[in-house]
């Protein structure tokens, strides 16, 4: 019961802050046909959620190249900064320093 409840608080905590919007869980998550489907609905490519991380900090922080190439061909802002004053690009630069 007690990881139950656990993974039940986390999960709502997800939904709520980083990963409130479907398009930053989509582009989190390396789901190309769930981000395109969101733009296609209409989802601002540059929504930043709690963190003020855009859906291209996500798919950047987590090395998804098509969906970083799909967000910026769409118009997302490179140069956006989330609350920590990162961009994209250092998102990107921290995924390839994990992947060594």
């Amino acid at each position: 019961v007690k990881r139950t409840l656990l993974t039940l608080a986390i999960t709502s905590l997800l939904a709520t802050t980083a990963f409130a919007d479907p398009i930053h869980r989509a582009a989190a998550k390396g789901d190309l046909a769930g981000v395109q489907a969101e733009l296609d609905k209409g989802a601002d490519v540059n929504a930043k959620n709690d963190d003020g991380a855009t859906p291209l900090h996500h798919a950047a922080e987590k090395g998804h190249k098509e969906i970083v190439e799909l967000l910026i061909n769409k118009g997302a802002d490179v140069n956006a900064k989330n609350l920590d004053g990162k961009t994209p690009l250092d998102a990107a630069i921290g995924f390839s320093e994990s992947a060594k």
